[in-house]
């Protein structure tokens, strides 16, 4: 019995990232404006104008502490139902951009030379999942020290910052290679 299939790589098809793009557009409507017990909207229900941690590009220590102490227990609950829902979000987030990158890469013929970009949307994915841990720890300390929630608050910024720069190298790869299909194509017409 042959267990090839076990070697081979599965193929990224514009299907399938179709459909990876849908459930994460769904999802993101859910998470960012629905009103589930899991959305942001429903924080901001139990906890009139806080703006999670999370959402933040940075913030002091002494903002997590004063944020944290302030929720009361619903409060406190709301929020980890949202990080509950957030260890979704970024997983979804990162499958679609590495998807993305994997079909632009491909249209540009140089799966070698770039494999490792395509892949960058993974960082900002497990800085967000350390993060969420960092907050639902913080969240079961009625008195959390200062420097866990600087801690916290770095992994925050260091998420954005490496989002930020996984979502321009998916936006660069994808226009470099629908420049290459237009040069390819108008080369293949004009019979250059």
């Amino acid at each position: 019995m042959s267990v090839s299939f076990l070697h081979a790589r599965p193929r990224v098809t514009p299907r399938l990232f179709t459909a990876v793009l849908a459930l994460y557009l769904v999802w993101y409507a859910l998470f960012f404006h629905g009103h589930l017990p899991f959305s942001l909207t429903a924080l901001g229900e139990v906890v009139p104008g806080a703006l999670p941690l999370d959402l933040r590009f940075h913030y002091p220590a002494s903002d997590a502490i004063t944020l944290l102490s302030t929720l009361g227990e619903d409060g406190r609950q709301a929020y980890r139902r949202v990080l509950m829902a957030d260890a979704v979000y970024p997983v979804l987030f990162a499958l679609v951009q590495v998807l993305a990158n994997q079909l632009s890469v491909r249209a540009l013929g140089r799966p070698g030379t770039l494999r490792t970009l395509v892949w960058l949307p993974a960082v900002p994915m497990l800085l967000d999942l350390l993060e969420n841990a960092g907050l639902w720890w913080l969240l079961g300390h009625p008195q959390p020290p200062a420097a866990v929630a600087a801690v916290v608050s770095v992994v925050t910024t260091a998420k954005h910052v490496t989002s930020l720069l996984a979502l321009a190298t998916c936006g660069v790869l994808a226009l470099w290679a629908a420049v290459a299909r237009w040069r390819r194509f108008t080369s293949t017409r004009t019979g250059h």
